[in-house]
């Protein structure tokens, strides 16, 4: 008897504050539920900007933009700088391709395949797994540098109202960022 009277209690009080619930309509920004799809706790729906639009294409400078090459060899400069043993010819051979570190060309990151570039590949993936980015979110650009005999990549990506610069396979191993401000 008291366990039918409790149960009819219980199921009043949901009924009443369901029927609170749905006389008013709720508002989009804040949304309340507890573990028996009750509201209660309020939760942010976050809404998009007004004008904001996710398709507009991004405004990436050109692979051969001058002042892009300038800080990617500035960048690798300061790099290489941390090589403290090395011979005559090393040294020499490191500045010559350091020269040579120009001429980038854009690569579709649609068309690009793994085998151009493990690392490379691997970052990408990285990135559309873990943040969420689709191709459009990233520009390529690889240049031939004739004294290294291989090509060196820039990932590109926007930071903000700047850009995140990756300098791939210029030392095998090892990955050189940087932001690049317009």
């Amino acid at each position: 008897m008291r366990l039918a009277v409790l149960l009819s209690v219980m199921s009043l009080f949901s009924f009443s504050v369901f029927a609170q619930t749905t006389a008013k309509e709720p508002s989009n920004a804040e949304i309340s539920y507890d573990d028996f799809g009750i509201p209660e706790q309020t939760l942010k729906v976050i809404e998009p900007v007004a004008g904001e639009n996710k398709n507009e294409a991004k405004a990436f400078p050109a692979c051969d933009d001058a002042a892009l090459v300038a800080q990617v060899r500035q960048e690798l400069a300061a790099d290489s700088g941390e090589i403290q043993e090395e011979s005559i010819s090393e040294r020499r051979s490191r500045l010559l391709a350091l020269k040579n570190t120009e001429n980038f060309t854009p690569v579709e990151v649609s068309t690009f395949r793994p085998e151009d570039n493990y690392e490379l590949a691997n970052m990408l993936i990285t990135a559309k797994v873990n943040d969420g980015l689709t191709n459009e979110d990233f520009q390529i650009c690889a240049g031939d540098n004739q004294i290294l005999k291989r090509r060196v990549f820039l990932l590109l990506q926007e930071a903000g109202a700047d850009f995140n610069v990756s300098i791939i396979n210029y030392r095998p191993g090892k990955v050189t960022s940087f932001i690049y401000k317009k």
